[in-house]
């Protein structure tokens, strides 16, 4: 998200360097999504993401959570390309559905693998989806969310929000 935005002239920052170099490799068969160019409804990312083979995630890092966009084609199924990254957790969310990676040429034998071989494609879509239920449904999620809510509820009792 933001490409064209508020990222820096500096391609090497945000992976726009390696998303090129994938161009390249793999004419006619990639398509970047810019989330702060157009945006999508949950609904509109999910039919999106049935409509293509694997996500690639080229993030840098640092002390953040996960993009929005990989929990996002995780749940959708997706086999997945992300780097590896100190700060980021995207490797604790590939197992056997994609790649978790700083190599270029790693990044292309799965993506090739996925594109050549439709059925290791689906086994990893249907591992995608496991993570995803797992990790991102809403009865994994609720009881953080549950949590913070009781947290919020005490310190607005203390009347430490003042």
């Amino acid at each position: 998200a933001g490409k064209n935005i508020w990222r820096p002239a500096d391609k090497t920052v945000c992976g726009v360097d390696v998303w090129e170099k994938l161009c390249e490799r793999f004419p006619g068969k990639m398509h970047h999504h810019d989330g702060a160019m157009e945006f999508k409804t949950s609904k509109q990312m999910a039919e999106m993401c049935s409509e293509y083979r694997v996500f690639v995630n080229l993030d840098r890092g640092g002390a953040r959570p996960l993009c929005t966009s990989f929990t996002e084609a995780i749940a959708a199924g997706m086999p997945v390309v992300a780097r590896d990254q100190v700060g980021l957790s995207y490797r604790d969310y590939i197992d056997g559905n994609g790649t978790c990676t700083y190599h270029f040429d790693e990044m292309c034998a799965f993506i090739e693998r996925c594109f050549d071989d439709y059925y290791f494609a689906q086994s990893c879509s249907a591992r995608s989806r496991e993570i995803g239920r797992k990790s991102f449904s809403t009865d994994a999620v609720r009881p953080a969310y549950y949590e913070a809510a009781v947290r919020a509820m005490a310190v607005f009792h203390q009347g430490h929000w003042r």
